[in-house]
């Protein structure tokens, strides 16, 4: 287990720098006296993270419906779910691309052009893609509910309190969204957000055994980089999404049971 404890240690220790109560604008203050006062890439980067309707995606690539049960397949884990659970979910968001994600991060090497990025990704979207991003949060939450026992024990006791509290946290910001109506807004950042969710859990669900919590053998560094892509881009979007993850209680567990010398 000391892979996986290892790995959400350092998950928790990239993705701690925001929340979207207040952005720590670490990845700006690096780059402000290079870049000056640019926000070019701002601009790149907001277009680029538009997601047009001809790229929604059904529901059927990650669902299979038959009868009163519905199976979400992700990577190579599978569950099986009520159809009423996602009875009402009819197009998805599309993983992200590889060019949004280096486009949002060329967007925060200034604290300029990141605060234009916020303000631009605060903005709500609407139409099919509001609705699509209701039906990826549906998913996730499913997928997410599914699962928290099983990354609850495969964490160890030593944070599976605290992990239960990031999760319960992040099943609340999806739940939020697959409920929105036509006041509620779903912005830009939180489409983003729900793509680096998307693609991180199909990361997640082929690298490690969801049933004894190992990660594959060749897969870590893999799923490294996928934490990075997590945390780095979560981190730029700050409060232009509603996601809050405050994971400092984790952090300081990791810590010590990885400090502690104790396998878990």
């Amino acid at each position: 287990m000391r892979k996986i404890l290892s790995l959400l240690a350092i998950f928790a220790i990239l993705f701690s720098l925001s929340s979207c109560d207040g952005m720590i604008d670490f990845m700006g203050k690096m780059g402000q006296n290079v870049m000056g006062m640019d926000t070019s890439k701002a601009t790149q980067a907001v277009e680029s993270a538009k997601v047009p309707s001809e790229k929604l995606e059904e529901k059927d690539i990650l669902v299979t419906e038959e009868g009163t049960e519905a199976t979400i397949t992700i990577g190579d884990a599978s569950i099986t779910i009520s159809s009423d659970t996602v009875k009402n979910v009819d197009k998805i968001l599309p993983e992200i691309e590889p060019g949004v994600v280096n486009d949002i991060a060329a967007a925060t090497k200034n604290s300029e052009s990141t605060a234009v990025l916020v303000e631009e990704m605060s903005k709500p979207v609407e139409g099919e893609v509001k609705e699509a991003a209701k039906g990826t949060a549906t998913i996730m939450n499913a997928v997410l509910n599914a699962y928290k026992d099983k990354i609850s024990d495969a964490v160890g006791d030593e944070i599976a309190g605290a992990v239960n509290e990031a999760i319960l946290s992040l099943s609340d910001s999806l739940t939020k969204i697959a409920n929105a109506n036509d006041e509620t807004n779903v912005s830009s950042g939180d489409v983003v957000t729900l793509q680096l969710i998307q693609s991180f859990a199909t990361d997640v669900a082929s690298a490690v055994n969801m049933d004894t919590g190992e990660i594959q053998e060749g897969k870590l560094s893999e799923l490294f980089d996928s934490v990075n892509t997590f945390a780095t881009i979560t981190s730029s979007l700050g409060s232009a999404s509603c996601f809050d993850f405050d994971l400092t209680d984790i952090i300081n567990a990791a810590m010590d049971a990885l400090s502690s010398g104790e396998e878990v």
